[in-house]
């Protein structure tokens, strides 16, 4: 069979080649690389050809129209060839008509006084006559203009037939050209597949006779053992603990793999844009463990993740030591994720921001903290507010007192001067704590309350921050949100998955809740 195949294929590779060769010199020689293409071109430039000529037809049967009523024009009185359409367009001749006309009403009125054979007379006589060859030059120009205009239309018209007619002869050629194209193109796509069979088939009976051939030699003769091995149970065993591997390793993969680890794994699963990416920095909060005495009169040392000296020096931390490096980039972080909610074009501004998460204990409440502190700091008055009236800790991240808050604002309407609580270290930054109340938080966020608590801080603060539970957790966040500006979605990545991401997208999507984008938090 290899041989026969070896003796086969040259016949069929110079059969290819010479279809090839034939169909490029067909290309070349008529300057053509695909029939149909130079067919539409034809058709398209036979269209626009049999238009002009339609239209210079139209045209050249106008003018003759008019040069015929102008030649009747002519042979009467001038006063009487104004009528022409095309005199009717001369400005000279209308004026020499009409001074023609003038003089005629002259001569009218002077021949009761003057005699015949007068000079006054003979003067108006000789100026009429003078207008009359004016006017016949006239006429006589412009039908001279008329007979030049069809001689040019009557030129092109020959040149667009003559086109119409070299058109039609490229098409019949076309013809031929494009059944002696495909005869060739049909021939070649038999030939190239019956040169790939043969190819293929090479290649199998190539490694058929290579698996029959035995390149090993016999250097020592089999013994038999002792003690064999069971051979169904050896394969029963490696089968069932091959299924258990493979079954982990697929369990393993799939769990990494629906992990967010990266910004670019939070863009892969939504278009949402990134506002901002928060370093990794766990002495925000947590680090800190300063004492119950002091944290009222630090609250904002403890939540920007510092406290002052005994002897009112530098920042220390409660371990003794001096702030880390990584504070800075830190606080940039929420200075830069700030101007980044600022540059969000939305009609009316932002005066309402929720800082919410997918699952809890992603960094939510962090992220509202130190975002109030960068937007105080950067000349508005911000008033930070927890609405997780569930479980509420901006007041023991603050060290502040939760006796009342925005649950005793909402179900009462108290005074917000009894109520907001000031940071002593920053005048524009106030914090209005979750408060206690026995009642449903989800009857207290109704749209009515909230709508009526905006209206009342946003006449008094420049950007009102919402620290709110979890997305997935409570109906709380799409409450609040629905009424403000939008929602923050913090992602702490490591932990966040993209179908727990993908949950909440669509869960706020449903609601109707306009996202602003998403802050993430590096991986810990």
């Amino acid at each position: 069979a290899l041989s026969f195949l070896n003796a086969k294929l040259p016949d069929l590779r110079g059969r290819v080649d010479t279809l090839q060769s034939q169909l490029q010199t067909l290309r070349q020689a008529n300057d053509l690389i695909d029939p149909d293409a130079r067919g539409e071109q034809l058709s398209d430039q036979i269209t626009r050809a049999k238009e002009d000529y339609v239209a210079i037809q139209v045209e050249l049967e106008e003018t003759l129209t008019l040069a015929e009523d102008l030649q009747q024009q002519l042979n009467q009185q001038p006063q009487d060839a104004v009528a022409s359409p095309y005199l009717s367009n001369s400005q000279r001749y209308q004026t020499l008509v009409q001074e023609l006309l003038a003089l005629d009403t002259e001569i009218t009125q002077a021949s009761p006084l003057f005699l015949d054979n007068s000079p006054d007379m003979e003067v108006l006589r000789e100026r009429r006559q003078h207008l009359l060859r004016l006017l016949a030059r006239e006429g006589q120009q412009a039908q001279q203009e008329l007979l030049a205009r069809l001689e040019g239309l009557q030129s092109r018209e020959a040149a667009l037939a003559d086109t119409l007619d070299s058109l039609k002869v490229d098409v019949n050629e076309l013809a031929l050209l494009s059944r002696e194209y495909s005869d060739i193109q049909r021939e070649l796509a038999i030939a190239t597949d019956n040169l790939s069979q043969l190819l293929q088939k090479q290649e199998i009976l190539e490694i058929e006779a290579a698996q029959r051939e035995l390149p090993w030699e016999l250097i020592t003769p089999p013994t038999v053992q002792a003690q064999t091995a069971s051979l169904p149970r050896n394969t029963l065993l490696g089968g069932v603990l091959g299924l258990l591997l493979g079954i982990g390793v697929a369990l393993t993969r799939d769990t990494l793999k629906d992990t967010l680890h990266t910004p670019n794994d939070i863009k892969r699963v939504t278009p949402l844009p990134m506002l901002g990416l928060i370093p990794n920095y766990d002495l925000a909060f947590d680090a800190l463990e300063p004492t119950m005495s002091r944290r009222r009169q630090h609250t904002a040392l403890v939540y920007a993740g510092e406290r002052p000296g005994r002897d009112g020096g530098d920042v220390v931390y409660s371990n003794g030591n001096a702030p880390p490096r990584d504070l800075t980039a830190f606080r940039e972080a929420f200075r830069s994720l700030m101007a980044n909610i600022r540059r969000i074009e939305t009609e009316p501004p932002i005066r309402s921001v929720v800082v919410s998460s997918a699952e809890a204990e992603e960094g939510k409440s962090i992220t509202a903290a130190h975002l109030a502190q960068a937007a105080a700091a950067m000349g508005e008055r911000v008033l930070l507010v927890d609405g997780n009236l569930r479980s509420p800790s901006l007041h023991k991240f603050l060290g502040i007192s939760n006796h009342k808050g925005l649950a005793n604002a909402l179900a009462s309407n108290a005074q917000l001067q009894t109520i907001v609580q000031q940071s002593p270290n920053e005048s524009n930054l106030y914090i209005l704590t979750a408060g206690e109340s026995t009642a449903d938080p989800a009857r207290l966020l109704s749209t009515k309350t909230i709508q009526f608590f905006l209206s009342r801080v946003e006449n008094v603060f420049d950007l009102i921050i919402f620290d709110s539970p979890a997305v997935l957790d409570y109906a709380d966040a799409s409450l609040i949100a629905a009424e403000t500006s939008g929602l923050v979605l913090v992602s702490n990545l490591g932990k966040l998955k993209s179908t727990q991401l993908e949950q909440t997208l669509e869960k706020l999507w449903v609601s109707k809740i306009a996202v602003l984008g998403i802050v993430a938090r590096e991986e810990f």
